[in-house]
């Protein structure tokens, strides 16, 4: 989050652009989240952040969104929110961790972790270029539905089944 932050303050500071609002959700370490909320307090975007906790309405949270961030540092083999941003043919900005740029690359914005300067950059790309964005988003929704649909999901799985079946052991 403090990642998410400080791009927040850059794209505002740097790029000029305040009619933006970074929503968070999910449930978190509340300690860490009451740090993030001075964070932000001092970063001068207290009507700009708002932390929703956890919410059972993640499609429509996402539904609402103009572009979807996964900041992570580490460790993201394949992050839920990523693929349903994309299916919900929205823009998404990701870090490079984990499987993120192998899964998403060619349809999402991939940015090196820890980076919020990137993070912004990529976010000022996407302000800028509506049909660009558009365009991005309709690219995810491809890929899911082309490789991680559920049909695309069972026809590999069988496929791996019956090829351990029909081994030459």
């Amino acid at each position: 989050y403090e990642t998410l932050l400080r791009a927040m303050s850059m794209l505002r500071e740097d790029y000029q652009i305040t009619n933006v609002v970074l929503i968070c959700a999910g449930r978190g370490n509340q300690s860490l989240i009451e740090k993030y909320k001075r964070l932000q307090v001092r970063a001068n975007l207290d009507n700009r952040v708002f932390w929703l906790g956890d919410r059972t309405d993640s499609r429509a949270v996402l539904a609402a969104c103009d572009i979807v961030t996964l900041a992570s540092s580490e460790g993201d083999g394949f992050p839920n929110v990523v693929g349903e941003a994309l299916a919900l043919e929205k823009p998404v900005v990701v870090t490079d961790v984990g499987d993120c740029l192998e899964n998403f690359g060619s349809s999402a914005i991939v940015v090196e972790p820890n980076n919020p300067d990137a993070i912004a950059r990529a976010w000022n790309q996407i302000i800028g270029n509506p049909s660009g964005a558009r365009a991005l988003g309709k690219q995810g929704r491809r890929l899911i539905l082309n490789k991680y649909s559920v049909a695309k999901n069972v026809s590999n799985t069988e496929k791996a089944l019956l090829d351990l079946c029909w081994t030459d052991n």
